[in-house]
């Protein structure tokens, strides 16, 4: 008897072992304040978390788990143990599931999706102790990235605007179509200043990184340059410039005194319209899928690295 007691002991706990997830699974952030944009949202959170946020944002026709999943962040989190946010678009918004980087009132500050995606990341720095954010997204996630980094720039430590366009190029579908075929009808100091006008004179902008595809044929290629230039400037300091190229790839990056990089822009040579990755087993490279492409490196991997996570 004492024997079977002891089995059906050892049966259970093996049970309730395996039962257990060896992570913590996606969590709906049902409340998180006014959400002017209408959007839903959900968090990861790994088994051993730290104090640092990751907000990813989806591009058209896109779901946000599957697109943590494929771009490699869901992996990555959990092996860097940091949080990882992602918003969804409401259909209702957007047929195609774009965040509305394009309209006026999502875009402009403290309203629309813009405010709803910035009360998200305050109620989880508040609820979770995060103490360092940073944003990243593709196509028209990425053009919401640059969205919410003119808009909220005292809240991000790093941004990256993959396959995206820069804040203030459109404020209508019109428009958007134009800047996406042709890049921005204003200049790049038109531009800059816009977003300047809109803080003080001392805000400190985030360091940003931006990646394109030089075979893009959904957002020209010549948006990426011109962001690279309109973040130059926004940092009002001398940078050093830095140049690293490869078989199918070009970095370059904007150095400050101290040896951070402020601004860098990734070049690749093979790519179309989508995000970068290069599988592994780990998963932290992410898995191929539509929009989601082999890339002779993985951008997951390299900005987590970038940004010291």
């Amino acid at each position: 008897m004492k024997i079977n007691y002891l089995i059906l002991i050892i049966i259970a706990c093996i049970f309730i072992f395996i039962s257990q997830p060896t992570y913590a699974n996606y969590k709906e952030i049902k409340s998180f304040g006014s959400n002017p944009g209408q959007l839903t949202a959900d968090i990861y959170l790994p088994q051993i978390r730290n104090k640092t946020l990751v907000v990813l944002l989806h591009g058209c026709v896109q779901h946000n788990k599957s697109f943590a999943k494929q771009s490699g962040f869901e992996s990555l989190a959990e092996k860097k143990q940091f949080l990882l946010l992602i918003p969804q678009q409401n259909k209702k918004n957007n047929i195609k599931s774009c965040f509305n980087w394009f309209s006026e009132e999502d875009i402009d500050k403290n309203s629309g999706e813009s405010l709803s995606i910035y009360n998200m990341i305050q109620y989880i720095k508040s609820e979770y102790k995060v103490t360092d954010v940073n944003i990243l997204g593709l196509s028209a996630g990425g053009a919401m990235a640059s969205v919410m980094l003119s808009n909220y720039p005292e809240t991000f430590t790093n941004g990256a605007i993959i396959a995206g366009l820069p804040y203030g190029c459109a404020i209508d579908l019109i428009k958007a179509i134009a800047c996406m075929k042709s890049g921005p009808e204003e200049s790049i100091s038109k531009l800059t200043s816009l977003m300047i006008n809109n803080h003080d004179k001392n805000i400190r902008w985030p360091n940003v990184s931006i990646w394109y595809g030089k075979k893009d044929t959904i957002v020209n290629p010549v948006n990426a340059q011109f962001m690279a230039h309109q973040w130059i400037r926004l940092n009002n300091e001398k940078l050093t410039k830095s140049v690293k190229k490869s078989t199918e790839h070009q970095i370059i990056q904007w150095i400050d005194n101290s040896g951070k990089t402020k601004v860098q822009l990734v070049q690749l040579d093979k790519l179309t319209h989508g995000m970068p990755v290069k599988p592994n087993k780990q998963g932290t490279g992410g898995t191929l899928a539509s929009y989601v492409l082999q890339s002779p490196i993985a951008s997951g991997i390299q900005l987590t690295n970038l940004w010291g996570l």
